[in-house]
């Protein structure tokens, strides 16, 4: 998931995506530096210490969050881009409707991804927020739904926000692309749960894990 801005009278370092719509261009940096330590010590906190050491050894890490906090310091140093491996987070979905879901085909076969006006994603993310927390839903789950909008806060109401399937496209078949509504399934449980249709959005989220935990589950593997 990127947030593209259009481009303003900054340097931008580490590469840039670049995307003319409708007349207007939109730059997303790719701060990769940045996304990096990220990723790093979020992996730390995810996992027992004694393997998380392993991987990322204290001193590294303790480097890492020096870094980060020099960086946080800095004006460019928001993140524009949110990665997640192997799947698809379902909360993204919550930001885009089916009418914005587009399939490609190009040289690494057929690609899904999504394409909204960011103050639309941010309205859709309000009120899926909303609706989680009068249907009683667990906390950390409308946390991370709110936690996102809040990272959407940050850029200009008139940017775009995109949702790539990329890689993780590449482990479903191309039928399975083709009949992937991930953002109509959410939204039809979000919409069953406020009508306070328990039954029906228990199966529908139930749909939605299944298709991706077989995806998921590569990320525990590896």
């Amino acid at each position: 998931m990127d947030a593209s801005l259009p481009p303003a009278d900054s340097a931008l370092t580490e590469g840039v995506f670049v995307r003319k719509v409708e007349g207007q261009v939109y730059a997303c940096p790719w701060r990769t530096r940045l996304r990096m330590l990220m990723a790093m010590l979020a992996f730390r906190g995810s996992v027992p210490g004694e393997v998380a050491d392993l991987f990322v050894p204290e001193e590294e890490a303790q480097r890492a969050a020096h870094e980060l906090a020099a960086l946080a310091d800095e004006s460019s140093a928001r993140a524009h881009i949110l990665h997640a491996n192997w799947h698809v987070p379902l909360r993204w979905f919550a930001a885009f409707d089916d009418a914005e879901r587009s399939l490609i085909e190009d040289k690494h076969g057929l690609r899904l991804r999504y394409e909204t006006r960011l103050d639309q994603a941010r309205a859709r993310l309000a009120r899926a927020h909303e609706i989680l927390d009068e249907a009683g839903i667990e906390a950390a789950v409308n946390e991370a739904v709110e936690d996102l909008r809040q990272w959407l806060e940050g850029f200009p109401g008139e940017s775009l926000l995109e949702l790539d399937y990329g890689s993780v496209a590449g482990l479903f078949s191309h039928d399975e692309l083709l009949e992937d509504r991930s953002a109509a399934d959410v939204w039809t449980c979000l919409d069953a749960l406020e009508r306070a249709e328990l039954a029906t959005a228990g199966r529908v989220f139930g749909e939605l894990t299944d298709r991706w935990s077989a995806a998921r589950s590569l990320e525990i593997l590896n």
